[in-house]
């Protein structure tokens, strides 16, 4: 009988052993290594790997903690859903009822009762026009001109799904489903079989590892694990301005397709970046080998080797510690610095994964960077913009070292980071590329205060032999970093109407947190108590309100209506009426500030009557400090007019009557 419409299933990924030795007598494999990934005997992985059954207990801080026994240094398989680790992935659409009480239930759960992501869902997301790089796996070359609705097509071929052992009723259920959509009646598939293809006229096997999705549509419904994204360099040290221009290495989200069979020899992931890697649908089986010396070398042998794809490279007597892990449905593995590693799919799986540089494995990304400029790995399969990232990184280090506020563990291999950007420091143009290596080493240079990239190089040396020397502190005489406020300017839109006089004013509402820290002395700073205030105010900070930000946006007047704190204290200081700048301090201060419109001079400002209240019509809004709060005047007051202050027309009058 027919699966009930919509529903694909697939063969449960955890099959024993057994079953699985005896289908690899029946099935002529597209690697002849694969035989040996199915069957061959490995390390134990019970003390290497790492298994996380609460996913919320897998953090950054976790894997710092030195009295945490997680560590990112060696493999992490996350069992429980992606959603635990702060990771959004794509889902299939949501089940019927009927649908969802036949789902399968052991081993093969269906989180919040949906489906299998398909890859026709896929392609709808990502583009069916998208060109995609897809390689034969027997061959190991890639496949020209295809695009992502060819893949599409090649998944869904019913011949390809019959012939690989992935059930009859699969392909069945399928074929009502996708012979109406398909978007090129299988033109691709049709074109692997024959003298190509391997024995029994049977499909090419293909594989796509390559599809990085960041502009795609796919990228809404995605998001890396929440600690990888705490430590990526990409996240945490490329310019927000360049990743929004599209100048940055897009190498954070990648989508992989894989049909039964495929096979990815040993490799090391460009510039030794860590990988997670979540399995959406179907299963992955990994060999991996830890990035010790030896271990590093006999890879690096084996690179240069003519006859490299016939050596299983877990044969060399070099090799130690290979480990075999297998990933299922909805769980994630990460794959730490300078792992290498290969992977096997027995059934058709769709992948999310991405790639990372950080701050606690920058020795074994500097060694994986060496081993690829050794054996000449093409550009295109290096790690984009590489030496670009490691300055931004090294700068922001710098920084951070500067403030007392790097980790220890980030320390260990500072001194050769300093060496390498020493190394890469260019000696060209800047002005010539603003992508170029030159130009990123100056623009990191000026944001540190340094003249060239030789020189940050050295101060960062400088500060490591501080750090052993007095331990990680700030730097003698460094004033922290300034604070920000955030000043919320409201209400000073123009009213619906010009009858300003029945519409009550405006006010604008100034809030500034943490006061109490901002007004603290800094117990390292080298200034007396009155240079401290020359240099900073009384108050030890300072607010500038720009003209634009306060200026009246229409009305019968450009300027701000003025309130003197002063005029209620005749010792009260008197300060230049043009500086707009206000400087909170003792009750005594002048609080006033003009807004003027844009273009224009400030005019100076006229004192009025003895109030601290800022009052405003229609084109401006009312301020209140709080330092002093007499009444305010009535609205029918009329306004002082003349020399005498606060004296109105009457009284001035009746005063020259006298005479």
């Amino acid at each position: 009988d027919a699966e009930p419409e919509g529903l694909q299933r697939r063969p449960n990924p955890a099959v024993s052993d057994a079953v699985t030795a005896a289908a690899s007598q029946q099935q002529a494999y597209a690697n002849p290594h694969i035989e040996r990934v199915i069957n061959g005997t490995f390390a134990p992985s019970s003390d290497v790997l790492q298994h996380v059954s609460d996913g919320s207990n897998l953090t950054s801080s976790a894997l710092l903690d030195p009295s945490n026994p997680l560590t990112i240094d060696r493999p992490i398989l996350i069992t429980d859903a992606p959603e635990s680790i702060g990771m959004r992935v794509p889902r299939g659409a949501p089940m019927s009822p009927r649908k969802a009480a036949s789902a399968p239930s052991a081993g093969e759960s269906l989180p919040s009762k949906k489906k299998r992501v398909t890859i026709r869902e896929i392609g709808e997301l990502v583009g069916m026009s998208v060109p995609v790089t897809v390689m034969d796996v027997q061959t190991q070359e890639e496949m020209e001109g295809w695009v992502m609705s060819d893949l599409v097509d090649y998944f869904e071929d019913d011949e390809r799904l019959f012939l690989d052992g992935q059930g009859e009723r699969q392909a069945s259920a399928q074929q009502a489903d996708t012979s109406a959509k398909r978007t090129n009646p299988s033109r691709k598939a049709t074109a692997t079989t024959g003298s190509g293809s391997q024995e029994g006229n049977r499909p090419r096997v293909l594989n796509q590892i390559s599809l990085e999705f960041s502009h795609t549509p796919l990228i809404r419904r995605t998001r890396s694990p929440q600690f990888v994204r705490e430590l990526d360099w990409i996240d945490n040290d490329w310019p927000a301005k360049n990743k929004k221009a599209g100048d940055y290495p897009q190498v954070q989200y990648y989508c992989l397709t894989s049909t039964a069979g495929c096979y990815t020899d040993f490799h090391l992931d460009f510039g030794g970046t860590s990988v997670w890697y979540s399995v959406l649908s179907g299963a992955k089986t990994f060999l991996l080998a830890p990035p010790s010396k030896s271990n590093l070398a006999a890879y690096e042998q084996w690179l240069c080797q003519k006859d490299q794809a016939s050596v299983f490279l877990p044969d060399l007597d070099s090799m130690e510690d290979v480990i075999k892990v297998t990933l299922e449905q909805d769980q994630t593995l990460l794959i730490p610095s300078g792992w290498i590693h290969a992977v096997y799919t027995p059934v058709d799986s769709i992948v999310v994964g991405g790639n990372f540089l950080h701050g606690f494995a920058i020795g074994t990304q500097l060694d994986v960077h060496c081993i690829e400029t050794r054996t000449k790995v093409p550009a295109k399969f290096r790690f984009p913009n590489f030496v670009r990232m490691n300055f931004y990184a090294g700068a922001n280090y710098l920084e951070k070292m500067r403030a007392g506020k790097i980790h220890k563990d980030e320390l260990k291999d500072m001194k050769r980071f300093a060496g390498a950007l020493r190394s890469w420091a260019p000696g060209g143009n800047a002005e010539c590329n603003p992508s170029s290596i030159a130009a990123t080493a100056a623009e990191c240079a000026k944001q540190i205060g340094c003249s060239n990239a030789v020189e940050v190089a050295e101060k960062m040396l400088d500060e490591v032999a501080r750090i052993e020397r007095d331990g990680i502190v700030a730097q003698p005489g460094r004033s922290p970093p300034p604070k920000k406020l955030k000043l919320s300017l409201k209400g000073l839109s123009p009213p619906p109407d010009d009858n300003t006089e029945k519409m009550k004013p405006k006010k604008i509402k100034l809030k500034i947190g943490n006061l109490a820290s901002l007004l603290k002395d800094d117990s390292d700073s080298e200034l007396g108590n009155d240079e401290k205030k020359s240099a900073s105010g009384d108050g030890g900070f300072r607010i500038t309100l720009s003209h634009s930000a306060a200026s009246a946006p229409t009305g019968n007047t450009g300027k701000r209506k003025l309130g003197m704190a002063a005029d209620l204290d005749s010792k009260a200081p008197k300060i230049d009426p043009g500086d707009d700048e206000w400087v909170p301090g003792m009750a005594g201060d002048v609080t006033y500030f003009t807004a003027s419109k844009p273009g224009r001079p400030k005019a100076k400002p006229k004192p009025k009557s003895k109030q601290l209240k800022l009052s405003s019509s229609s084109s401006s809004s009312s301020v209140r400090a709080g330092m002093v709060k007499p009444k305010a005047p009535s609205r029918a007051s009329p306004k002082p007019k003349g020399k005498a202050k606060g004296m109105s027309a009457r009284a001035r009058l009746s005063k020259k009557m006298k005479f």
